[in-house]
């Protein structure tokens, strides 16, 4: 028959012999059994384990020691897991977590994936690549194009971004997951420093129209960028170029940009035909001073003849009461 004894087994072909480092033998045994998973068996003669296998390791059958070396009895908690005290399997960390790091010993080893990139799987020792454009991924995703991170209007986000990009003034972005921003068309501006038209955020989502004195070529940045320059004026909204302000009115100036009206009247003595910038134009072109042989009030486009049997023989008249009587024997 068989013998049975602590720490020791008894086949019943053989006499039997002291349990092996790596093993235990319970009372009655036949062969030694290979020490559990979890735990290691660190002498010979042993009826039971030794003790669990020590945090930041695991150990898989017939370990020796508490803390194996790599080897088929197991090793180092592996980068991308973690090892409690017993691991017979290093445990993964969950999608959205990673680390590059070996002999973690509890959950708090895995780290939040990387802001701007996601974790797909479990067991990562590094993200698995960069967040999907149109997205944004703060720390933490396990998806590249996460439903509640899809970029906004008013913003854009290329690839790897790890927050919301606002567009800059002169462009726009009225469309959910987007790259990229569009150019702000002519005609309109897209001013980046006011808050967005749904979000509480800076980022320009609808171009606004040109104001009134202004015109606004493609990537206009603000509405008083361009303004109608000296000399002009614009009442309409929408303008494009320059060539679309209108010309100072006769008999008014436009004395700087961005107006959307004339300054005011020309003054007296002088005439203002169309784009004077100043109120006494002395150019020839957009007005001059008051032609001899007339006068000029306050707000003229063109010099006004004296009347019949007057005469004016100087400039710069205001009035027809400035006109001189023609001379005894002469006629006018």
């Amino acid at each position: 028959g068989n013998y049975s004894a602590p720490d020791c087994f008894c086949p019943a072909n053989q006499t039997g012999g002291q349990c092996p480092i790596g093993h235990f033998c319970p009372t009655g045994s036949n062969a030694p059994t290979e020490c559990t998973g979890g735990s290691y068996c660190g002498f010979v003669g042993l009826s039971n384990v030794t003790a669990p296998c020590d945090a930041g390791f695991y150990c898989t059958l017939a370990a020796t020691r508490p803390d194996p070396q790599n080897d088929a009895t197991g090793g180092d908690c592996p980068p991308g897991h973690y090892c409690p005290q017993g691991t017979a399997v290093p445990e993964a960390c969950p999608p959205g977590y990673f680390t590059n790091a070996t002999g973690n010993t509890d959950f708090s080893g895995c780290k939040l994936c990387t802001e701007g990139y996601y974790c797909e799987s479990s067991g990562l020792s590094q993200p698995t690549a960069q967040c999907s454009a149109g997205y944004y991924c703060p720390e933490g995703q396990n998806v590249s194009s996460p439903a509640a991170y899809v970029c906004t209007p008013g913003h854009y986000c290329p690839v790897g971004s790890a927050v919301l990009t606002s567009c800059a003034s002169g462009t726009y972005q009225d469309e959910f997951g987007k790259a990229t921003c569009k150019t702000c068309p002519e005609g309109y501006y897209c001013d980046g420093t006011m808050q967005n038209d749904t979000f509480c955020s800076h980022g320009v989502q609808n171009p606004a129209p040109c104001q009134p004195g202004y015109y606004c070529p493609s990537g206009t940045k603000f509405s008083t960028e361009f303004g109608c320059p000296n000399g002009t004026f614009s009442d309409q909204y929408y303008l494009k170029a320059s060539s679309e302000c209108t010309p100072c009115s006769g008999g008014m100036y436009c004395e700087t940009s961005g107006l959307s009206a004339p300054t005011a009247e020309c003054s007296a003595g002088y005439f203002c035909t169309q784009g004077a910038s100043v109120s006494t134009p002395t150019d020839g072109v957009t007005g001059d001073e008051c032609l001899t042989g007339g006068y000029c009030p306050q707000g003229s486009n063109s010099t006004t003849l004296c009347p019949p049997g007057t005469y004016n023989p100087t400039r710069g008249l205001t009035a027809e009461t400035e006109c001189t009587d023609c001379d005894g024997g002469q006629y006018c």
